[in-house]
């Protein structure tokens, strides 16, 4: 259970930069 929350919330984060990241690479 503990190791699936701490995917799920790896996976949030990584969602979460990658649209920031794509958000810059469309503004530069």
């Amino acid at each position: 259970m503990i190791d699936g929350v701490k995917i799920t919330k790896l996976k949030q984060i990584f969602d979460e930069r990658g649209k920031v990241m794509h958000m810059m690479r469309n503004d530069s």
